[in-house]
């Protein structure tokens, strides 16, 4: 089985009290779907740096490591039609920032209000993750 390790950051605006989402565009493994900011762990990197690098990536937003929690050390997710285990670390990343400039990966963004984001979420994972960063900030 292969082993990929990846972060997720939650970004959550602190004044309009909404959360960054990114629409990915349809591939052969799933539909158009939306999720936060996440990416691979490079080699040599930690889930830190990853995270404030894949931050830069996909939304443009500069963020410190001030701004940002783990909420989740390490969860694991198997993908048994990879056969690949998913080894992630959560953040909530804290932000006043609202100006995105979305990467080539990604067709569109939402600041959306925590109500609205599980129903919007296809990845089980997503959504196991986002029910424990919603608690954080209600």
């Amino acid at each position: 089985m292969k082993v990929k390790n990846s972060v997720e950051c939650w970004l959550y605006n602190k004044d309009t009290e909404k959360f960054l989402i990114l629409q990915c565009p349809e591939t052969e493994r799933h539909k158009k779907c939306w999720q936060p900011v996440t990416g691979g762990i490079e080699t040599g990197e930690t889930p830190l740096e990853a995270c404030i690098r894949e931050v830069r990536e996909e939304s443009g937003l500069k963020i410190k490591t001030d701004d940002l929690n783990i909420v989740i050390d390490k969860i694991i997710f198997e993908i048994p039609e990879e056969d690949m285990e998913l080894r992630r670390t959560i953040f909530i990343v804290y932000t006043t920032e609202t100006e995105v400039i979305l990467s080539d990966e990604h067709l569109s963004f939402k600041w959306e209000s925590p109500e609205n984001i599980y129903d919007k979420l296809l990845w089980n994972s997503n959504k196991t993750t986002f029910m424990k960063i919603k608690s954080l900030v209600q």
